[in-house]
């Protein structure tokens, strides 16, 4: 990865404190099979189509 793309990554990664989110469920995509999905339509079409924020947020996060 390039020094600058280093840089930006860890400043998005700074900006997520999910310890003041409710969360209901997280889940990973990874092509390589190492997460819960393997496609991104793979996790959104698995995602509950009415959602209520107050039960807690389905937090994706998506290996590159």
């Amino acid at each position: 990865m390039p020094k600058n793309k280093k840089k930006e990554r860890k400043l998005l990664d700074n900006q997520i404190n999910v310890d003041d989110v409710l969360l209901k469920e997280i889940v990973t995509v990874s092509q390589n099979g190492s997460g819960n999905f393997t496609t991104i339509n793979d996790v959104v079409a698995a995602t509950p189509n009415k959602f209520e924020a107050s039960k807690g947020y389905f937090l994706i996060y998506i290996k590159a």
